[in-house]
């Protein structure tokens, strides 16, 4: 009986010990940023937008309002990555808001979780710590 216990608890400090040290290096160990950078498709004109998206701050593309609730870069020792975490709603006078997207997106696999929508389409390019300048070029404006 003695044995059955000290493996149980064996069993459980090894279950728990990865879940300690991702908590201690702060999850999957990349950077946090404070704004997500995306490339915005729009599928019937062929144009593609830049779209600057600041953590909690919804910001219009088109009919989509696109609401980012985590970002970030690995770290540089690793290969170049962004993940970020959004919220995507679909706007339309006809219809109520509906959100279409809620998820993880990765810069490196755009196909992973994309958005499946027959207009537009939207892919993370970086995660950085404050807005580059803004252009008018194709720029996607804040929602409100």
């Amino acid at each position: 009986m003695r044995s059955l216990a000290t493996v149980a608890l064996g069993a459980l400090l090894l279950a728990s010990g990865p879940a300690a040290a991702q908590q201690q290096t702060g999850g999957t160990g990349g950077i946090p940023g404070k704004v997500a950078i995306f490339n915005g498709l729009n599928k019937v004109t062929a144009r593609i937008s830049r779209i600057v998206a600041p953590i909690d701050q919804p910001v219009e593309f088109g009919s989509l309002v696109i609401t980012v609730r985590y970002c970030e870069s690995a770290p540089p020792e690793q290969a170049p990555e962004a993940r970020v975490f959004l919220e995507v709603q679909q706007t339309t006078a006809s219809a109520p808001t509906e959100r279409i997207f809620d998820g993880w997106m990765f810069a490196s696999s755009p196909g992973l979780n994309a958005l499946d929508n027959p207009i537009y389409d939207i892919w993370p390019i970086s995660c950085v710590d404050k807005a580059p300048e803004p252009s008018d070029e194709g720029a996607a404006k804040p929602a409100g």
